[in-house]
């Protein structure tokens, strides 16, 4: 059986993923690395307003043609305001104490138009925030599926 086509695979993948951000505030996204979460994520929220990237480190960017403001500490966290907006935290595990906590803020704050992302190796890493998820999207080498889903009226 011949192998799928990379390109092919990704463009599947940012397809689901965008559906899934349409109907969704509040996305945790985990896979392996290389599962091409974070380039994804970047490429699903295209056009979606403002898009805010936090990885903790302010390491490695992901190369990507979407614009995004970097956010490079959690004085700029804490500074952005509601808006139209999809803010994503990368590397979830490698978020310090006080980054957790304005994430948790943000989670439970669920500020109109404002779509928040977080990408993570597994789902243990989110436990403490886990329960108000509205959903938890794996992604696996060739496909991404949702794992658990709630389903919100966004429009209110």
């Amino acid at each position: 059986m011949k192998a799928p086509d990379p390109q092919m695979v990704f463009i599947a993948k940012e397809e689901i993923l965008r559906n899934i951000v349409s109907t969704h505030a509040v996305i945790l996204i985990e896979g392996w690395k290389g599962t091409g979460k974070t380039l994804t994520a970047l490429k699903a929220v295209k056009g979606l307003g403002d898009i805010y990237y936090y990885n903790g480190t302010a390491g490695e960017i992901p190369q990507s043609t979407t614009q995004l403001s970097v956010v490079k500490n959690c004085q700029e966290l804490r500074a952005i305001q509601p808006g139209k907006q999809c803010i994503i935290f990368d590397d979830l595990d490698r978020l310090d104490s006080e980054a957790r906590r304005i994430l948790t803020d943000m989670v439970l704050e669920r500020t109109k138009d404002r779509k928040i992302l977080i990408i993570t190796r597994v789902v243990l890493d989110a436990q403490d925030i886990l329960e108000h998820m509205d959903v938890v999207v794996r992604f696996k080498h060739n496909t991404a599926e949702m794992l658990h889903t709630k389903l919100y009226d966004l429009g209110r």
